[in-house]
């Protein structure tokens, strides 16, 4: 493949994974799953399909290496069918079976994050923030952690009961559609 082709496709590839796995985590925030399971079915479609699907990525990379363009494909695929899975999942969530669920507070945490800043051609650790999470306890045992504005989080005590807009997922997996902490 010629170069004028191949570096924006390669670029490409590389903003859709970028996308997918941006997009995959942000949807993972509300919906009730191991993550581990998607994760893995995902990895192994990309395993399986790698030991022959490698010889197409030779015109991407500009490689004959079997082992460089299979961890291209593996990487592609596993982050763009995650994205796909739980993206399916929360937008094709049946509409009907939207209900409020009880849960309970069972902790409240801060993590302190930092803003990256170029220094030269250097990036470096910037101005500190923080950014609010609230752990709760599904009645039936499930548990997740949901990201809260700081107005939120100042209100909400260990112990209180939130009420959180449930959908079942179209791949059966709870999603929250209306999560009023943000």
């Amino acid at each position: 493949m010629r170069p004028i082709v191949r570096y924006p496709l390669a670029g490409l590839l590389i903003l859709v994974v970028i996308f997918a796995v941006g997009g995959s985590m942000a949807i993972y925030g509300d919906t009730f799953i191991n993550p581990w399971l998607p994760l893995l079915l995902a990895l192994a479609t990309g395993l399986s399909t790698s030991l022959v699907m490698w010889k197409g990525w030779r015109g991407v990379t500009d490689s004959d290496s079997r082992t460089f363009n299979s961890i291209c494909h593996v990487a592609t695929v596993t982050s763009v069918l995650t994205a796909a899975f739980y993206l399916g999942n929360y937008a094709w969530a049946d509409t009907s079976t939207l209900h409020e669920e009880k849960a309970v507070v069972v902790s409240r945490y801060s993590e302190t994050r930092h803003k990256s800043k170029r220094v030269g051609r250097r990036t470096v650790a910037g101005e500190p923030y923080k950014v609010y999470f609230v752990e709760v306890e599904m009645a039936d045992g499930r548990r997740k952690s949901l990201s809260a504005s700081y107005a939120r989080f100042r209100r909400i005590h260990t112990g209180d009961t939130l009420s959180l807009q449930v959908e079942e997922g179209a791949l059966g997996f709870p999603v929250i559609k209306k999560n009023k902490l943000r």
